[in-house]
């Protein structure tokens, strides 16, 4: 298992506010406010009237669903609580090598790690 320390309000400013996970799969999140919102990152094609929007993914993709996660966390109070889960690969991603398919970089450290800017 690889580890990072980040820096939070970096780490919260690159996944609301930029697509850089937007590739990602949201496979489920709770965001905790005044009540507690529960999404579930099941992808539902027969919503689309289109037949041509309907994907062969599971679960959609974090770009769909930033933008709410992100109504729902703004204010000028912060949340008291929330997680996202999120996956690199989902279905059929996970015939291929490991190294073919992550873009991050893979390191081992032996120590503690630096914190690191995102």
């Amino acid at each position: 298992m690889i580890s990072y320390i980040m820096n939070t309000k970096n780490c919260m400013s690159v996944l609301l506010l930029s697509d850089r996970f937007d590739s990602f799969s949201f496979i489920g999140g709770e965001i905790t406010t005044y009540c507690t919102f529960q999404i579930d990152g099941t992808y539902h094609p027969e919503f689309f009237a289109d037949k041509e929007d309907a994907g062969s993914e599971p679960y959609v993709r974090w770009s769909y669903v930033r933008e709410y996660c992100l109504s729902l966390i703004k204010g000028k109070q912060t949340p008291l609580r929330f997680h996202f889960i999120l996956s690199l690969f989902t279905g059929s991603d996970r015939s291929t090598s490991a190294k073919s398919r992550s873009p991050l970089p893979v390191r081992r450290y032996q120590r503690s790690l630096p914190q690191l800017p995102l």
